[in-house]
């Protein structure tokens, strides 16, 4: 299972808690709003013969107050969904990992770091766990170190100093960008802060 169809899977998973997420911070959001107009309103009736302008401008305050910590509660319900997502997606691997399937992804791991790299003497780094299983795919080829801490995965290094980084958790922090624009695609507003 590659990293597109788990960060797939992830995404069809987490729709139901954006619902719940968004459905719960517009009704903070419109229940902030709902009291700020309130308490604008009273304070405009209470100014409106002798100072107009004054409540206007101070009803107004009350409003942008409100509107701006429903938008803050909004982002903060956003990025926490957003954790939550890397959370599950960290969780996911770790299941690939714990599976038969695991062979294949360290082996196209592998494939794509050595094309990168394509240095039959590179030290190929993999955890602890991984060692034999990367022996036996390399067959004597390469010298394999079982010193990597991480949670899958392998790293190449050469002699000259090139090293190329594709482990599971390298591949997780180089796909946040496109993880948070996909959030963002979910939930619009998490970039505009505009409520629907």
């Amino acid at each position: 299972m590659g990293l597109e169809a788990i960060v797939d899977a992830i995404a069809s998973e987490s729709d139901l808690r954006v619902t719940e997420i968004r459905t719960d911070a517009e009704t903070r959001s419109n229940g902030l709003l709902v009291e700020a107009r309130e308490a604008g309103a009273i304070d405009q009736d209470h100014w409106a013969h002798a100072r107009d302008e004054e409540a206007a401008r101070v009803s107004a305050r009350i409003v942008n107050r409100g509107q701006l910590v429903a938008d803050r509660l909004l982002a903060q319900a956003r990025e926490d969904l957003f954790q939550e997502t890397l959370d599950r997606l960290h969780a996911k691997l770790g299941e690939v990992v714990a599976s038969p399937a695991y062979d294949a992804v360290l082996r196209a791991l592998y494939v794509e770091a050595a094309e990168a790299v394509p240095d039959p003497d590179a030290t190929v780094l993999v955890r602890k766990a991984d060692q034999d299983l990367m022996e036996r795919l390399l067959v004597g080829a390469g010298r394999v170190d079982g010193s990597l801490e991480c949670s899958g995965g392998v790293d190449l290094e050469t002699t000259d100093g090139l090293a190329v980084r594709n482990t599971l958790d390298a591949r997780v922090t180089r796909s946040q960008q496109e993880l948070r624009h996909l959030a963002v695609q979910m939930i619009p507003d998490l970039v505009t802060g505009v409520v629907p």
